[in-house]
């Protein structure tokens, strides 16, 4: 980093780079303790980072699916300080998937009572006939908890879709989100029913305006250490300065960074180390494009479509209008359409996906025809979600221990490269600051 003679330096004790979730977590708790020296830099014009929502006729989206868990707010002393549990709408998850042109109640591999006969029967002696391997990578354990036939009606075809990726690329870190259980496939082969069958089978959202009002009085307490539109250009590791697009220059003791890994070694700090930038190239992420249909009043109360076919481009429907009471009573709806993508010129044109997406709804019947239809978005995210790789936490871990050497941390979605629920980045950000500062 080449600096002016007449270069002013602010001197500050900690810098938070990217002002996120994690970030609000790690500042709230740096107050908490009473430590007051820190500054948290944010390039966009407000905070929140992939937890904003934003306003789309009387109703509000969210980047992506977001909603909290009731068992982590009930659970966790410290996510009750920062999000208070009398602002929230609780309720029970209400999700289903589109297959053989009907809805069926998710997760499908312990609902495969109401699939066609042949195709039960099919899954059912591939239940029976699997093979009891230990797994190492997420397609081999799928095959070794469900069976062939199940893996291939829906496991496999959703997770590609989702994640764009060979299935043996993923680890088994991402197991835990799948509901899986003997006793749990045998009744939903038999039996009706619409259990979720996993933690989170109730979930919370802010009693009023989007995800993003979370966090509204964390971000109202940080009022004074956040600086909006501040993008950080340039890292110095060794000199410990980080310099602003403005042309500020901070010099710091300990830096914090929330943004992507790869971005802070590639693009962000001054390093002649290419043994780390070849290591962080070995990340992989999913892109999103995301399509929101503003639309008169439906008549559903689902929260969820998940859609394994390929004849569809998105692989998961939020009808956001149900996530509340406040949208509940408003007099349109709502719904957010997922694509995940790896370089976008893998997508088609605008007009294709739209006309894709319009189809798909009237397919799934959330809409009877296009003139439900009264505005639209589609945008697009080259960070969304990070790719949970058989190779991962061999790369975070050296790449932390790289960093950590000029007492620089990273954590939070892409800064740990973690797919965490909000309970996890918060106790990311406490076990950060219990053990450096």
């Amino acid at each position: 980093m080449i600096l002016n003679e007449d270069k002013i330096i602010i001197e500050i004790d900690t810098i938070i780079i990217g002002g996120g979730i994690s970030a609000i977590f790690v500042g709230l708790e740096f107050i908490n303790k009473g430590f007051n020296d820190f500054v948290i830099l944010e390039k966009e014009d407000r905070p929140g980072g992939l937890c904003r929502s934003f306003q789309f006729g009387e109703l509000y989206y969210d980047l992506g699916a977001h909603a909290l868990h009731k068992q982590a707010i009930l659970s966790s002393d410290k996510l009750r300080e920062t999000i208070n549990p009398n602002k929230l709408y609780c309720q029970k998850r209400k999700a289903k998937v589109f297959i053989f042109d009907k809805l069926i109640p998710h997760p499908f591999q312990l609902h495969i009572f109401y699939a066609p006969m042949n195709i039960k029967l099919k899954c059912f002696y591939g239940y029976l006939v699997k093979k009891n391997i230990m797994p190492g990578n997420l397609k081999e354990w799928l095959l070794s908890k469900f069976g062939k036939q199940v893996c291939e009606y829906f496991l496999f075809p959703y997770n590609e879709k989702a994640w764009r990726t060979d299935l043996s690329n993923i680890s088994l870190n991402w197991i835990n989100r799948v509901s899986a259980g003997n006793s749990k496939f045998i009744k939903g082969l038999f039996f009706k029913g619409d259990k979720n069958y996993s933690s989170n089978e109730f979930v919370c959202y802010p009693s009023n305006g989007g995800f993003e009002n979370l966090f509204s009085d964390g971000i109202k307490k940080l009022s004074s250490f956040i600086k909006i539109n501040e993008e950080v250009i340039g890292v110095d590791l060794e000199n410990k300065l980080v310099q602003v697009k403005n042309g500020v220059v901070y010099h710091y003791d300990k830096l914090i960074s929330t943004v992507p890994i790869d971005i802070l070694v590639t693009r962000l700090i001054e390093t002649k180390d290419n043994e780390i930038i070849k290591l962080v190239s070995g990340l992989e992420k999913v892109s999103t494009c995301i399509v929101t249909f503003l639309t008169t009043k439906q008549s559903t109360d689902l929260q969820r479509v998940y859609v394994p076919e390929k004849k569809y481009l998105s692989q998961r429907i939020t009808i956001n209008s149900n996530s509340s009471g406040f949208f509940k009573e408003k007099s349109e709806s709502l719904f957010s359409l997922e694509i995940s993508y790896k370089k976008r010129n893998d997508l088609p044109a605008e007009d294709i996906i739209i006309d894709d997406c319009k189809k798909l709804l009237k397919d799934v019947g959330l809409v009877k025809s296009n003139n439900d239809i009264k505005n639209f978005k589609i945008e697009f995210f080259e960070y969304m979600y990070p790719t949970q790789t058989v190779r991962l936490d061999n790369i975070i871990l050296q790449t932390k221990s790289y960093l950590q050497k000029y007492d620089c941390y990273t954590i939070g979605r892409f800064g740990s490269w973690n797919y965490a629920n909000i309970d996890g980045i918060l106790d990311e950000g406490i076990e950060l600051i219990d053990k450096y500062f």
